[in-house]
């Protein structure tokens, strides 16, 4: 059961991680687009 927990909450921090990294990244292209 800790390993699992401990698995369980590595992809729920590299998800969120992933998202965070998205939103900054459409942030920054979305940026982009409009000033050009």
């Amino acid at each position: 059961q800790l390993e699992w927990g401990g698995m369980i909450k590595g992809a729920a921090v590299s998800v969120t991680y992933a998202l965070i990294l998205f939103a900054l990244a459409f942030r920054g292209f979305s940026r982009k687009d409009i000033v050009s």
